[in-house]
């Protein structure tokens, strides 16, 4: 016994082989035989050791994932597969892939969730990250579906953060090519919002997947304001990029994508003016889903990035201040001509401040408003001759507070120089900044005593009310009867949610938790379609002010007018609250008539908005608002 106890440790069995003597050839291949075992154990729990955390795949989304094991921690911190399968995503990934929108959906979820027993690791010996490529082609599949289905694309899949495969390791590579031949066809472009772009032919499907311009035109309509405020110069040719893509049939190769240049020079300039109402910039154009230049895949309508404005030697001299609004700044002498070639002198810079600003967007719509517009049009003039202009950071400030329908072109705040490559005026804040608080602390603070039972005022409270036209669906012409969908924008003032300045621009909440007028569609023809739809959330800003905006689809009766003309009325009213508690008004700049125009069939001729309080015996007096919309065949369609 001590003798095979010694024999265990490797030194001892070593020292005696080493003096040993071998007399004989069935002595030296019983050693040798020996010797083979030992090494075959020894690699079998060194392959032993490597394979420690591996095991077989539990998780219902990934039993056919191509692969039987997997290994943990994933890249989500997930210590075992049933932390993985409890994680607040794994319900959405199951939907989605049972949603089959794409063959490379299920892999990116499992390359994350559940990655494969002999994965790459990186230096920090996890897994390695799926590819970009995989990540972007799994989400251009699936977001037509996931928006058809009232879903998001789940946010741990932000493709920006998985690596590209040319500048680090990854794994799941999905080559991307416009080389492979175009089954779709080729048309002449009928889309109104697109008559004018520099081609005449677009491809379909178009790169939302949708299979003709009758489809996309309606979709590509929404946009009509956004393009007619010329909120961003790029907007219509990466809308129409999308929705009516560029076709050579000759070539028989797929429509080429927008560049992603070109989409975020368009959600730059006007994604603000669309979250001033509401509105969320659409999942489906999401920018980072489409190509940059010298990528693998070709695109087109590359926007490159403004290198800092350079200014020629400053003529003329200084002179003391004289526009009335700039008066009493920390500088008092400013020079002209400036970097604004148009505005000749103060005289001129004057007039335009006083109609823009003070007259357009008002005065207090920003507290850096002062600051902007007088470095822009009277530059304080200063021992060198470079005019230091506001910094683009500085624009987009008060351009997010102040823009109500839209900005102007010479305004154009990628025109000014970025915060950090040129001398510049940002943003000055109070020098004693408010307490940060997060939205929910905020939420908690102003809910705490709220009574969503009680009416904000004592007085009467005042609804403005917005409506914007999305599509006209149906006009029966034989029973007269006009089907519509429509954007419905909604706002009044509660004192009891003031929460001023605190860093946080706006709150997010369900309308269950707050007072909630009770409109209702009077004019409407059925039932189920009279009462506001609740289904959306509000937005409440800092002063108090509520916004509720909501899609409305309802049928309202009309009245013939001519041949080809017709009258119909949309016509809102409180159900319960006299015109002493609720009073409605119309929101001014929803009534352009060419913002409805653009269907295919139908036309809105002209749109106005009246007020009036009823008089009907034994019943309390109510504050009506009247929309009245003239609408007409296409001179086409007649």
């Amino acid at each position: 016994m001590r003798g095979l106890r010694r024999w265990k440790s490797g030194r001892s069995f070593r020292r005696w082989l080493r003096f040993s003597v071998i007399s004989s050839p069935e002595e030296a291949m019983m050693w040798g035989g020996l010797l083979l075992v030992l090494t075959v154990s020894v690699a079998c729990i060194t392959a032993k050791k490597a394979r420690q955390g591996c095991q077989s795949i539990k998780m219902d989304m990934c039993r056919d994932a191509g692969y039987r094991r997997t290994k943990f921690p994933n890249r989500l911190g997930h210590r075992k597969q049933d932390h993985a399968a409890n994680d607040a995503q794994y319900h959405l990934l199951d939907v989605i892939i049972n949603g089959e929108c794409s063959a490379h959906f299920k892999t990116l979820a499992c390359l994350l969730y559940a990655p494969p027993c002999d994965n790459l690791e990186d230096d920090t010996g996890l897994p390695v990250y799926p590819c970009r490529s995989l990540c972007r082609a799994a989400k251009d599949d699936c977001l037509p579906w996931l928006e058809a289905n009232g879903y998001r694309w789940p946010r741990i899949f932000n493709c920006s953060q998985f690596p590209d495969r040319r500048e680090e390791k990854c794994n799941g590579h999905v080559e991307r090519t416009s080389a492979q031949s175009f089954t779709g066809t080729c048309e002449t472009i009928t889309i109104p919002l697109c008559a004018d772009v520099s081609y005449s032919t677009a491809g379909y499907p178009n790169h939302l997947g949708q299979g003709s311009q009758e489809a996309a035109s309606l979709d590509a309509h929404m946009f009509f304001p956004l393009v007619k405020v010329q909120c961003s110069p790029h907007l219509k040719e990466f809308v129409c990029g999308m929705y009516a893509p560029p076709c050579d049939s000759q070539r028989n190769a797929p429509p080429l994508r927008p560049c992603r240049s070109l989409c975020q020079a368009a959600r730059s300039g006007c994604e603000d003016w669309m979250s001033k109402f509401g509105f969320r910039w659409p999942g489906s154009l999401e920018c980072d889903l489409l190509p940059t230049v010298g990528e693998e895949e070709d695109c087109f309508g590359h926007v490159p990035t403004l290198p800092p404005p350079t200014y020629p030697p400053a003529e003329g001299k200084c002179e003391d201040i004289t526009i009335p609004y700039c008066q009493n700044l920390q500088y008092g002498k400013t020079r002209f001509p400036h970097a604004r070639e148009d505005i000749l002198d103060q005289q001129e810079a004057s007039r335009e401040i006083e109609h823009l600003f003070m007259t357009h967007f008002g005065p207090d719509c920003s507290p850096h408003l002062r600051q902007f517009v007088c470095h822009m049009y009277a530059p304080p003039c200063g021992s060198d001759e470079i005019p230091q202009l506001p910094c683009r950071s500085l624009c987009e400030a008060v351009r997010a507070e102040c823009m109500e329908r839209s900005w102007p072109e010479s305004l154009n705040c990628n025109y000014l120089p970025p915060d950090d490559e040129a001398p510049c005026v940002g943003i000055v804040e109070p020098t004693e900044a408010p307490p940060s608080v997060s939205p929910s602390e905020l939420l908690d603070r102003i809910l705490r005593d709220y009574d969503r039972r009680l009416r904000p005022d004592t007085g009467p409270t005042t609804v403005n009310i917005g409506m914007t036209l999305r599509r006209i669906l149906a006009l029966n012409t034989k029973n007269a009867l006009l089907t519509l969908h429509t954007w419905i924008n909604m706002e009044w003032k509660d004192k009891r949610l003031i929460y001023g300045n605190t860093g946080v621009r706006r709150l997010e909440i369900s309308v269950r938790y707050l007072w909630m007028p009770d409109i209702f569609l009077i004019s409407g023809v059925k039932a189920e379609e009279m009462p506001l739809p609740l289904t959306t959330e509000a937005s409440i800003f800092s002063d108090g002010t509520v916004r509720y905006v909501v899609p409305w689809t309802f049928t309202v009766p009309c009245r013939k007018r001519s041949e080809s003309d017709w009258d119909c009325r949309v016509v809102f009213q409180s159900w319960n609250k006299p015109a002493d508690e609720i009073a409605l008004s119309p929101v001014e700049h929803f009534l352009d008539a060419e913002e409805y125009n653009g269907g295919l069939q139908w036309n809105v001729q002209s749109v106005s908005a009246d007020r009036l309080i009823t008089n009907v015996r034994d019943e309390a007096d109510k504050s009506r608002l009247i929309f009245t919309l003239v609408v007409a065949k296409h001179v086409s369609e007649i």
